[in-house]
């Protein structure tokens, strides 16, 4: 980590990416920390002047591209400026490809924030495949801010556990951010059937699974209470029955952020909810923040 703390928001001249600035600049403000803004563009592939047929197409004029992208990104951070004018804010603008550009400029941040969607000519910037490769990649806490309007402060966090070292990374992620703000923090676990426990390795009875469920919820407090000894926020705890992605994003309904573990080793890394992430992705409402494990895990 700097000396002088950094978040890292990714923008792309449309209106989600536009939430996330917002989403982000809210959230440096609140941290006393510098704002680092990435706008990423690609480069036409053709060159030169040659023709096909009766079309010719003129070579790239790079600094002009360059120029348009730069204004791009100082219109879309007017807005921030005007509201947080005491802010620092520091603009990254350079060709590339989205996802290597927005990690290599968030390997010395504390917090990475893009939108979930988006759209455009800089290859669709915030679609799925790029906000999967931010968080795939990314060495840092990731928020993906959804196109749906921002309340001024954050009152309520969620954070899903299953367990897990990553369960468990997330859930102190989601206390420090509660402490930040007062918020009140849910921890919500979710089961289905069938269901493989651990006291048989075989499918259980549901009333095992019961008890297995509210056992873990059980040491998943105990462990965040143990990590962070002075947390003074109220914990709730949720136990939910149904499909993963489902059960945690309706219980998490009215939450301000849902926050998820991932774990992996090396650069590609996945959810706590496997193969689920992409749902989870795209039906949260609320941002959704996904904090690694320790990557030596």
């Amino acid at each position: 980590m700097t000396d002088h703390l950094t978040l890292t928001v990714g923008i792309d001249g449309s209106e989600h990416s536009s939430r996330a600035l917002a989403w982000a600049a809210r959230e440096a403000s609140r941290r006393n920390a510098r704002l680092r803004v990435v706008h990423a563009y690609s480069i036409p592939t053709y060159g030169g002047d040659f023709g096909v047929g009766a079309m010719t197409y003129p070579a790239v004029d790079l600094p002009a591209l360059q120029a348009s992208h730069e204004s791009t990104a100082r219109d879309q951070l007017a807005d921030v400026v005007a509201a947080y004018p005491s802010l620092e804010v520091e603009t990254v603008v350079k060709p590339g490809w989205s996802v290597g550009v927005i990690t290599d400029n968030s390997s010395d941040a504390e917090l990475t924030v893009i939108g979930s969607h988006g759209a455009g000519s800089v290859a669709m910037l915030f679609l799925g495949s790029v906000a999967h490769g931010v968080v795939h990649h990314s060495k840092v806490p990731v928020v993906l801010v959804p196109n749906a309007p921002i309340p001024p402060a954050i009152t309520s966090i969620s954070v899903a556990t299953d367990g897990s070292a990553a369960a468990q990374a997330a859930a102190e992620w989601a206390a420090d951010e509660a402490v930040r703000w007062g918020a009140e923090l849910t921890l919500i676990h979710a089961w289905d059937y069938p269901y493989v426990g651990p006291r048989t390795g075989t499918v259980e009875p549901a009333e095992f699974m019961e008890l297995d469920a509210a056992h873990l919820m059980t040491e998943a407090i105990k462990d965040l209470r143990s990590s962070r000894p002075d947390l003074t926020v109220a914990i709730h705890a949720k136990i939910v029955k149904g499909p993963i992605v489902t059960a945690i994003v309706d219980a998490a309904e009215g939450t301000d952020l849902l926050v998820v573990g991932a774990r992996g080793r090396g650069a590609v890394r996945s959810f706590i909810l496997g193969s689920t992430s992409a749902a989870m992705i795209h039906r949260v409402s609320c941002p959704l923040a996904v904090v690694h494990a320790d990557s030596s895990e």
